[in-house]
């Protein structure tokens, strides 16, 4: 009796782990909030496994479609093993805007998480050559989340926002960021969206230089 309830506690602790994030059913990032703010928050990822399509183009909305389709087909079977593979969420887009360049246009790269189950190297390798894997280590990412159906100038300016909001944060990236749609595009109501904007930790060098100045008495720090 005693190894059945220890069995049961061991399977539904893995159960647990394995599915600790789903969004509607479908497994998603199993995050950590580390400080709400009253419009945003700032959150820890894991290491994380994509599988992307890159495009440069005039319009996010274009780019959107003509990546979709790609990283579709491949999940429905377009790869080598010919495998169906399990929906997450979110689909995510990263955005490099153009600078001070007119005749720039902005890169996207639409991307696919890998399932967990996939994850040590099982992942099927996709027929379509524009289509790759990008193996992210742990990240933090300033968050901005709200609903409906999001137009092209709607994401800017919750970009926008984010950014504004985040503007005393020097960590916080100024070249880049990326849009996050949790539901497909048949869900009509209740919809979430997220904007992400990675950040990145600055090491103390300054204070550890002083540090070492005041213990030591020395007038030089190299």
């Amino acid at each position: 009796m005693g190894v059945w309830i220890i069995l049961s506690t061991f399977l539904a602790i893995q159960i647990s782990q394995c599915w600790s994030c789903m969004h509607r059913g479908v497994e998603c990032i199993d995050y950590e909030v580390l400080t709400r703010y009253p419009e945003y928050e700032e959150r820890q990822y894991p290491a994380t496994i994509w599988i992307s399509a890159k495009e440069t183009g005039p319009t996010l909305t274009r780019a959107q479609i003509n990546l979709y389709k790609k990283l579709f087909r491949y999940i429905q079977g377009d790869n080598l093993k010919g495998e169906f593979i399990n929906s997450t969420t979110p689909t995510r887009t990263k955005v490099v805007p153009c600078k001070d360049d007119t005749m720039c246009e902005p890169t996207y790269t639409m991307s696919l998480l890998i399932p967990n189950e996939l994850y040590d190297d099982l992942f099927p390798i996709p027929t379509d050559v524009d289509l790759f894997f990008e193996r992210e280590p742990p990240k933090r990412y300033v968050v901005r989340s709200f609903g409906g159906r999001p137009s092209e100038a709607q994401w800017v300016t919750e970009a926008q926002k984010l950014a504004d909001l985040t503007m005393k944060d020097s960590g916080v990236a100024r070249d880049h960021y990326y849009l996050n749609w949790y539901d497909p595009p048949l869900q009509l109501f209740n919809r979430l969206n997220e904007v992400w904007i990675p950040k990145t930790l600055k090491k103390k060098t300054h204070d550890q230089k002083k540090l070492i100045r005041d213990q030591n008495d020395l007038n030089e720090v190299c």
